[in-house]
């Protein structure tokens, strides 16, 4: 007999409730703090994906006197889906955002504490890449094969082959968020420079400048060529790219996004490709509206 087996990601996956069989999203908070004219302070609590989108998130940052700063989800929230769901399933694997960038894992294992049905999987990449995960496990758990042994091999191969892009047009909203200095923020601001973050095992990480959409993109694959021994574009099992559907600089993107497929397809390349994923509102209170993220996995 199967064992009925339920998944537990956050929002930062972009993922809705009910959108996927057995996955369940617990939505992480977006707190914008407002500074009155007598210094006073207005804090405003947010559950990403329910009450703030990415519309609400970019009218917010276009306010000086809002800062905007996001958390995970209490563990009287975690616990509340647990409790709503622990019944129903034999066991409940959680999927929360790498501890390179969040706290999230170490509230679920807190949580797991007290639900010994309760495994956390502990991983290197958050956000809409998650869903490579996902998609993953429910394939495994599909054949009968989504056991804690079988995720670590995933998990532990994933390291290598499982890895992204971060292109972001505004660096001054990533030097709030501490990866780059200030000052090199604003400074490559006024140069018109934008800033390519690498994403993989190691975290989030520095990689180059760029200029235009199509450098960024070539900043990417660049990246990829470096990151996996003897990569080749037909060497791809999923290529995703995440952006705003506001985005200003949109046509720039889909016609960089249209490039690399025309290329794919010029080779007789089969892949799968996600051209319509949107950066959850979440994410864009970091990054600002104008970013991209490119995500791959690798065939093993």
């Amino acid at each position: 007999m199967n064992k009925k087996i339920a998944i537990i990601t956050d929002s930062s996956t972009g993922l809705k409730n009910n959108e996927l069989p057995d996955v369940f999203v617990i939505p992480l908070i977006v707190t914008a703090t407002t500074t009155k004219i007598d210094g006073q302070k207005e804090i405003t609590t947010y559950h990403d994906g329910v009450d703030i989108n990415n519309e609400k998130v970019v009218e917010l940052q276009k306010n000086s006197n809002i800062e905007l700063k996001t958390s995970q989800a209490s563990i009287g929230e975690a616990m509340d889906l647990v409790e709503k769901i622990n019944d129903d399933y034999d066991e409940i694997f959680v999927l929360p955002i790498a501890s390179s960038v969040s706290g999230s894992e170490n509230t679920w294992q807190i949580v797991a504490e007290d639900y010994p049905k309760l495994k956390v999987i502990r991983q290197h990449m958050g956000g809409p890449m998650l869903k490579f995960i996902i998609y993953d496990f429910l394939a495994m758990k599909k054949n009968n094969l989504l056991t804690m042994e079988n995720i670590n091999k995933y998990i532990e191969n994933a390291k290598q082959d499982l890895f992204g892009m971060l292109l972001v047009w505004d660096p001054r909203k990533v030097a709030k968020g501490g990866r780059v200095r200030n000052m090199a923020g604003a400074a490559l601001s006024m140069l018109k420079l934008k800033l390519s973050v690498s994403l993989d095992e190691n975290g989030m990480k520095l990689y180059k400048i760029f200029t235009s959409v199509k450098s960024g993109i070539k900043r990417c694959f660049s990246y990829f060529e470096e990151k996996y021994k003897n990569f080749s574009l037909d060497n791809i099992k999923r290529l995703m790219f995440i952006r705003n559907k506001k985005e200003s600089k949109a046509n720039d993107i889909s016609n960089a996004i249209n490039m690399v497929k025309d290329k794919l397809s010029s080779n007789n390349i089969k892949c799968e490709i996600y051209d319509k994923e949107i950066m959850p509102s979440v994410l864009i209170s970091h990054t600002g509206s104008d970013a991209l993220i490119i995500a791959v996995q690798m065939k093993r």
